[in-house]
This record gives structure tokens, C-alpha cells and sequence, in this order.
């Protein structure tokens, strides 16, 4: 019920609202003794004029705190509330006055506006009201007849039944779900290790393992897979991480009359190392200072920066060496790094001096975009007027971590791997799907912001079955 209800200018103050204090003291009076009657029609009805005869029934429940004896066509305000109390005698204002908390300046007490539960009652309960009161029911409101209880104990009885079967079940189908997935999990580390690793590459044109990879592969032979799907077209051995990183090493330790240009770029690469790493998937707190993997991380940068002295450190390669560090080892991680940047569209992002991949990538992009989610893509690069680049280039130089959690990105670079530069579209189109409702903003800026931070994904299976849908052609 509203806290605004109101009462007319012929309200006495023995009908004001009775205070959470004043109820205290008279809820166990008027479980007893209030009949069909009001208290105050009982006590005050030689004053109460026309309202002598104020039922129970009228009684409403203000602010789910106080009962309330105002009936409901009254039109309550504080001048006509001061008024009638001034026309009252001394002892009866004083009384009005304990019973409501009213004082002239202020009619309303402000603890009518706490809020506390209706179902709990305040009062300690006499051994009379205990005889009669009802289960499930507050004390101050009247007993349930015995059939009424007997029914409402029998539905709930039905309904906490109800609650346990959709329980059991919901455990149920979770424990099936969890079996049917380890056992999955069990057969892709068998075909993998038995069939696809082990007759490599021929078994990739198989029948049995085509698109097996969009499952996700298991997390015990995903560093082996990833490293054969990468290849090793520098041909860099065991020994090339360890010598880049002796080297890199030796770099940082030159004192100042062997400094040259390189070595002060390097040293300005070092800067951009720590501030790459710990925006580094924080939340798994790995790879920032003093964490487990902090100094590996670190070692496996400084040999990449020594490795390629021809580049100043292109932000966002530690995400993707971090991606590997959680797969494999130290030097493994390295060559894969350096491998998978070597590629045409990988050296487009990650600061070559030549970009036509990336243009012919955005182009593709746009192709399909337009043709997919065409109201969408109009709304960014012609109302916002927003270049692709602005968002493409930091999404694939981060390689989707700041988006996703790691185990999604995980498994768009399971994908990736195997199905090219492509699949970097299909993710693109169905972030853009899936982030549609939250694009459709009036600036720039909101725009590139939901782009380029959390994609909140919860499902990454349909997720990557949306991808999967859009006919992207190869690059």
C-alpha cells in the first residue's frame, strides 16, 4: 500500500497513523480484544463523529511497518493533522501525540519510512497467543481456521516436494552434461595423439578429423598441435631461444660507451614490456610482477625484441606469447612466437613497414560485413563514421585476450591455426552479431569502447557455432 495516503480536515488526531512504537505496545491487545471495531471507535466514539463505526476491515498496511486506521477516501495533510490537534484537550493531545510520534512542526515521524519484514514479529508472544496463532503466519493478524491451515500446510508440502524433484534433476542432467563432456574429452585426446599428431599432416585431410579442431583441442596436446600447425619455416632449433635470450641479456648489461641506437631502443622496449605485461590477462594473476610466470613471460619478449632488432616491440605481443606460455614451455613458446609472426597478415599487424594484408583483410572484411549485418555496418562507417582499422588492428594485434577469457581465446587460436586468416573474419562477424544491441550508440568513442573491451561471452560453443555459419572467402 502507498505511504501517501491522505486524510480530509475533519480528521481527529486519534485517527492518525498509529507508529511502529504504538503498535508495538497495542498488537497484543487488539489480537484479543479488537472485534469488528476500531480502537479508537472503542475508546474516543463519543468523538469521532461520523467515523464511529470503523471496521477492521478498513485497517490498511502502511509501508509494510504499521497498521493504520485511516480509511481509504481520506485525504491526509499536515495543516488540517495540526488543526485538530490543537482543538483537542491536553491530556487527549498528549496521548495522540505519544501514540503517533506527531509533533506541530513535523505530523509524520521519519521511522514510518524504515522498512522491516512483514513476517517477523517484533513482540515477545504471550502463552495465550501461542495457543491460537498459525503456522506461517504474523502474530498480529487473526488465527487460520483449522481446514484453511490443514490446506496451505498440505501445499506446501507439495511445493518443497517440487523444489526437490526439479533439484535432483537439475543435478541430474548437470552430472550427465559432465560425463558426456569428459568422455568426449577422452576421445579427442586419443585421436589426436593416435591419429592426427602421429600421421602428420596427411591425417588432416581425413574424413574423421575434418573440422574436429572447432571442438577444441585437448588441453593435454594442444602446445604439440599448436606447434605443428604453426611450423617452423625460420627453422629455429632448442638452442635459439637460449642464445636470443643470453644476447638479450648481455644487451641490457652494456655500459654507457657501448651504447648505440639499437641498444637504446631495446632499453625503450624494456619499458614496454612492463607495461604490456600487466595488462596481461591480470586476472589470472600469472604473468604481473612477482607472479609464477612473470620472468618467463619476460625472458621470452627480450629474445623476440633481440630476435627482431629490425622492429621496436609492437604492443600486444605479449598476449600472445602468454597464450602460448600457458601451453608450453619457455623455448617452445618462443619459436612458435616467432613463427607465427612471420606471417604475411601477422607482419602487417605487428608493425611491418608494409600493410597490404591488412588493407586486403579489412576490405574482405567489409565485404562480408556488408552483406551479413548491412543496417549495422552502415550505422558504424557511415553514421559514425567510424575507419576499420580503428577497431580490426587492435583486436587482431591483441589477438582477442583483453576480449575474451583466456580459454576462449584458447580456442579461437585451436581454430585459427587450422582454418587461416578467415576464421579472424568469422570471429569478427559474430562478435558483431552478438554485441549488435550494445553498438547501436551516438558516439565514436562508446562504439570502439564495446569493440575493443570484454565481449562478455558465456557460451563460446554457440558462439563458435555462429562464427562457423559465415561463408568468408580466403584471403
Amino acid at each position: 500500500m502507498n505511504s501517501s495516503l491522505s486524510v480530509n480536515s475533519t480528521l481527529t488526531a486519534d485517527e492518525l497513523l498509529l507508529t511502529d512504537k504504538s503498535t508495538s505496545k497495542l498488537r497484543s491487545k487488539s489480537v484479543d480484544s479488537v472485534d469488528n471495531k476500531s480502537l479508537h471507535s472503542k475508546r474516543h466514539s463519543s468523538r469521532v463523529g461520523s467515523h464511529e463505526h470503523i471496521n477492521v476491515d478498513d485497517f490498511v498496511l502502511l509501508d509494510d511497518l504499521v497498521l493504520c486506521n485511516v480509511p481509504l477516501d481520506m485525504d491526509l495533510s499536515r495543516k488540517p493533522a495540526e488543526k485538530d490537534l490543537q482543538q483537542l484537550a491536553p491530556q487527549d493531545r498528549d496521548l495522540s501525540i505519544q501514540l503517533n510520534r506527531l509533533s506541530l512542526s513535523s505530523p509524520l515521524s521519519p521511522d514510518m519510512h524504515r522498512r522491516m519484514d512483514d513476517l517477523v514479529d517484533p513482540l515477545p508472544l504471550s502463552k495465550e497467543k501461542q495457543s491460537v496463532l498459525s503456522v506461517g503466519r504474523p502474530s498480529w493478524l487473526p488465527p487460520k481456521s483449522k481446514e484453511e491451515e490443514r490446506r496451505h500446510m498440505q501445499e506446501f508440502e507439495q511445493i518443497r516436494k517440487a523444489a526437490e524433484r526439479l533439484e535432483r534433476q537439475r543435478r541430474h542432467d548437470a552430472q550427465r552434461v559432465a560425463e558426456k563432456q569428459k568422455a568426449r574429452y577422452k576421445q579427442l585426446v586419443v585421436l589426436w595423439e593416435q591419429k592426427i599428431l602421429r600421421h602428420w599432416p596427411e591425417s588432416l585431410t581425413s574424413s574423421k578429423v575434418k573440422d574436429v579442431w572447432w571442438e577444441g583441442i585437448p588441453a593435454r596436446v594442444r602446445g604439440r598441435a599448436w606447434q605443428r600447425a604453426i611450423g617452423n619455416e625460420l627453422q629455429l632449433g632448442l638452442e635459439s631461444f637460449s642464445k636470443a635470450c643470453e644476447n638479450a641479456r648481455h644487451r641490457l648489461a652494456a655500459d654507457e660507451e657501448q651504447r648505440v641506437y639499437s641498444v637504446n631502443q631495446f632499453r625503450d622496449d624494456e619499458s614496454a614490456f612492463e607495461v604490456d605485461i600487466v595488462a596481461t590477462m591480470p586476472e589470472l594473476k600469472l604473468f604481473q610482477r612477482t607472479c609464477p610466470l612473470h620472468q618467463d613471460l619476460l625472458n621470452v619478449l627480450q629474445s623476440y625484441s633481440y630476435y627482431r632488432f629490425d622492429t621496436s616491440y609492437v604492443p600486444g605481443t605479449s598476449y600472445v606469447a602468454a597464450l602460448f606460455l600457458l601451453n608450453m614451455n619457455q623455448s617452445f613458446t618462443f619459436n612458435s612466437l616467432a613463427n607465427l609472426l612471420d606471417k604475411p597478415l601477422q607482419q602487417s599487424v605487428f608493425g611491418a613497414s608494409d600493410s597490404t594484408m591488412l588493407d586486403v583483410f579489412c576490405q574482405t572484411f567489409l565485404h562480408v560485413f556488408r552483406r551479413e549485418i548491412p543496417q549495422l555496418m552502415l550505422h558504424l562507417h557511415t553514421k559514425l563514421d567510424i575507419d576499420v582499422r580503428e577497431y580490426v588492428h587492435p583486436i587482431l594485434r591483441s589477438f582477442f585476450v583483453p576480449m575474451v577469457s583466456h580459454e576462449i581465446a584458447s580456442r579461437f587460436m585451436d581454430c585459427y591455426l587450422f582454418e587461416g586468416d578467415c576464421f579472424f573474419i568469422q570471429v569478427l562477424l559474430a562478435a558483431m552479431n552478438h554485441l549488435q544491441s550494445r553498438l547501436y550508440v551516438l558516439d565514436t568513442h562508446s562504439a570502439l569502447s564495446v569493440l575493443t573491451n570484454s565481449w562478455q561471452l558465456d557460451d563460446v560453443e554457440k558462439f563458435l557455432a555462429a562464427a562457423k555459419s559465415y561463408v568468408v572467402p580466403t584471403i
